[in-house]
């Protein structure tokens, strides 16, 4: 099933994606007080220090936690998969440009 491969590879690349934001506070500008380091503390962190600049990074963290419940119907796993497309991908080229732009 190719969906159900979109949406661990969504999973996936958003864990790498908040642990890379973290990496990018604590290396690049010295912010290293997070509550917990929970997803959460690190996106509102990383948006208050302009490494994200969409607040539906935190969105993004609920529906990535919600895909685990609902995983499992078919329609809602289509929906997860537009959505991931059109809304999720941007926000993580995103990323990958501001990283490029920081680290060279």
């Amino acid at each position: 099933m190719a969906s159900s491969g979109v949406i661990s590879k969504f999973c996936i690349t958003f864990d790498l994606s908040y642990k890379l934001a973290k990496d990018i506070l604590v290396e690049y500008h010295g912010i290293t007080d997070f509550a917990k380091g929970s997803p959460r503390e690190i996106l509102k962190e990383s948006y208050s220090a302009n490494v994200i600049n969409d607040e539906k990074w935190l969105l993004m963290l609920k529906d990535r936690n919600a895909i685990v419940h609902e995983y499992k119907d078919i329609g809602a796993v289509d929906d997860w998969c537009k959505k991931i497309a059109t809304e999720y991908i941007p926000l993580f080229e995103k990323l990958l440009e501001y990283t490029e732009r920081i680290v060279s």
